[in-house]
């Protein structure tokens, strides 16, 4: 299994609906998501370009032509962005227009691709903290080898479900790298003890779109009811708000099946604890199918 944490409402929102949002990466709460420094020409792209020639014919040393197939790249990341300024030009005619290129390579990944984070543990006190409502929340523990979380490459060398790699080196990327799949799986160190994996879709197969005033849209994916294999509350959680899940979850047949936890403080130890413990089928799903799921990247 792989966990989700969620506050208590969005939970229910989502077991109600069957639907829950892949988050465009401007969006997430870490300001470098999917923001490499991106560059219109890297210094592989010039390299590759053929020498420019003197009145001779002979090379010039460091000096390169510019083809039409390189200034097509070009426009097409840049097109997209200058027609997001247009509005704002034309209430201030006369301006000049800057291309700001890391704002250019945000763009396009906001544009095309949502993201649903997932880790390997439901029992990170500071996960609980952050993400589970100050423990008051709830964590869905994920049937990972769903349909749901499988299919076609979302770029080459990219699985829709990939393990994310923590380093400090941010990736410098450039029009004709910017699939490449350590933009999508990057972090920094600072990330990790999240021990966090990513489902990778592209937005157009979002099963809803919701437009927001001055905000990206929400983007709505199906997800059944088969792809929660536990569901775990809170320590903080209201008994009230407990007993209803459990409730929900019984009124519903295709989430019968579905063991609802809740976690505890240790008495021993500064950790949490489920109750009632996972059972042994749950603790093998837990660890089930990552080595499946993971897909080596170039760095």
């Amino acid at each position: 299994m792989l966990f989700k944490y969620l506050t208590y409402s969005r939970a229910i929102e989502i077991l109600r609906s069957q639907k829950i949002r892949l988050t465009q990466p401007s969006d997430f709460n870490d300001p470098f998501e999917l923001h490499p420094e991106f560059q219109l020409m890297s210094k592989e792209d010039i390299s590759e370009l053929p020498p420019d020639l003197d009145e001779q014919g002979k090379p010039i040393p460091g000096m390169h032509q510019l083809t039409p197939e390189a200034i097509n790249r070009m426009l097409t990341a840049v097109l997209p962005h200058l027609a997001q300024m247009a509005p704002i030009h034309q209430q201030h005619p006369g301006a000049t227009f800057s291309v700001d290129n890391n704002a250019v390579g945000r763009n396009y990944y906001d544009t095309n691709f949502g993201i649903l984070s997932l880790t390997e543990t439901p029992d990170n006190l500071l996960m609980w903290s952050h993400y589970g409502d100050s423990h008051k929340g709830v964590v869905f523990g994920f049937d990972e080898l769903h349909p749901f979380f499988q299919g076609d490459e979302i770029v080459a060398g990219l699985s829709r479900l990939s393990k994310v790699e923590y380093n400090q080196k941010r990736p410098v990327l450039s029009p004709s790298t910017q699939n490449n799949p350590k933009v999508f799986l990057r972090k920094s160190t600072e990330w990790t003890y999240e021990r966090e994996w990513r489902l990778v879709r592209p937005l157009g197969e979002a099963a809803a779109t919701l437009p927001r005033e001055n905000l990206t849209p929400l983007c709505l994916f199906e997800i059944p009811h088969d792809t929660i294999r536990v569901i775990i509350t809170g320590s903080r959680m209201m008994p009230s708000e407990h007993q209803e899940l459990c409730n929900y979850c019984a009124s519903v047949p295709t989430l019968a099946g579905t063991r609802v936890h809740h976690m505890l403080l240790s008495k021993e130890r500064y950790e949490l604890e489920a109750h009632p413990a996972l059972t042994e089928q749950e603790e093998a799903e837990r660890r089930q199918g990552r080595i499946m799921s993971a897909k080596p990247f170039v760095v």
